[in-house]
C-alpha cells in the first residue's frame, strides 16, 4: 500500500522540478495514502485526523457549492465566464452541433477539452481538428484520420477564424454561427475531407512537434499508422 502512493509521489516530485504537475494527478493517489494511514494509525489518532479533515473540507465544500449554484451572470466580468458557461451548456451545444448533421459526418473540435466534454454528451469520441496541444495527443491513440477521407466533417470552434485554416483540407467549407445562453459558437462544415492534404499539413506537423524521439525506438503506433517516422527523423526498429 505504501508503494502504491509513495512511488507516484516521488515521481511527481521529480517531474515538478521541470514541469507543472496538475493537482488532479496527485489526488488520484490519495486513497492509497488514506488506506495506509488507516492501517498504521491507532483509533484515537484516526478520530483526531478525521475531525481535522472535516474542518479542512468544510470551506472547500462551501466554495464548491457557491461555484456550482451561483448564477453565471455573477462571473460575467471574468475571462473564465465563457468557459464556465460551456460546462453548463454543453448538452445544448452538442444538440445544436448535431442539428441537420448527416449520418456519415464526423464531429470534431478545435480544442481537446471542449471535445471530450461534448463526447460525454454525444456518447462518442470527438477528435481534435488540427495539431492541438499536448493534451490532444489522445487522438494519436484513438483516432485514425485515414478513415475520414472523403467524408463530411463538422468542426466546433469558439471563434470564427477557423475557415482559412480548414479550407486546404476540404473541397468546400461553410461557416454557421449559433448562440447558446448568450454565448456565440461557430461550426464549420467541410465537404470531402482530404486525408492526403491533412497528412502533409497537420499530421506531419504533429510528428515534428511531439514525436521527435532522439533514440531508435521499437515502435510508435502514430508514426507507423501514417508512415511519418522519416518526416520527423525517428528510427523505428523492427
Amino acid at each position: 500500500m505504501l508503494l502504491l502512493w509513495l512511488a507516484p509521489m516521488l515521481l511527481f516530485l521529480l517531474l515538478s522540478t521541470e514541469k507543472l504537475v496538475g493537482l488532479h494527478w496527485v489526488l488520484g493517489f490519495m486513497p492509497f495514502v488514506l488506506a495506509t494511514a488507516g492501517a498504521v494509525l491507532a483509533a484515537p489518532r484516526l478520530r483526531t485526523a478525521l475531525k481535522w479533515t472535516a474542518w479542512l473540507s468544510l470551506p472547500h465544500l462551501l466554495l464548491l457549492a457557491v461555484l456550482t449554484h451561483a448564477p453565471l451572470s455573477l462571473w460575467s466580468k471574468y475571462k473564465f465566464h465563457d468557459d464556465l458557461a460551456f460546462l453548463f451548456d454543453a448538452r445544448q451545444v452538442a444538440a445544436a452541433l448535431h442539428n441537420d448533421l448527416s449520418k456519415d459526418a464526423v464531429t470534431m473540435s478545435m480544442v481537446y477539452s471542449p471535445g471530450v466534454i461534448l463526447a460525454y454528451h454525444v456518447r462518442e469520441y470527438v477528435p481534435v481538428f488540427g495539431t492541438g496541444r499536448f493534451h490532444a495527443r489522445q487522438d494519436d491513440v484513438l483516432v485514425d484520420f485515414r478513415q475520414f477521407d472523403g467524408k463530411p466533417v463538422r468542426i466546433l470552434s469558439r471563434g470564427n477564424d477557423v475557415l482559412n485554416y480548414a479550407r486546404p483540407y476540404f473541397r468546400e467549407v461553410r461557416t454557421v454561427k449559433f448562440t447558446v445562453d448568450g454565448i456565440d459558437y461557430w461550426y464549420f462544415d467541410g465537404d470531402g475531407f482530404n486525408y492526403a492534404a491533412y497528412r502533409e499539413g497537420v499530421l506531419k506537423e504533429i510528428a515534428r512537434q511531439f514525436y521527435r524521439i532522439p533514440l531508435p525506438v521499437w515502435g510508435c503506433p502514430f508514426l507507423e499508422r501514417y508512415d511519418l517516422a522519416a518526416a520527423c527523423g525517428v528510427t523505428l526498429r523492427k
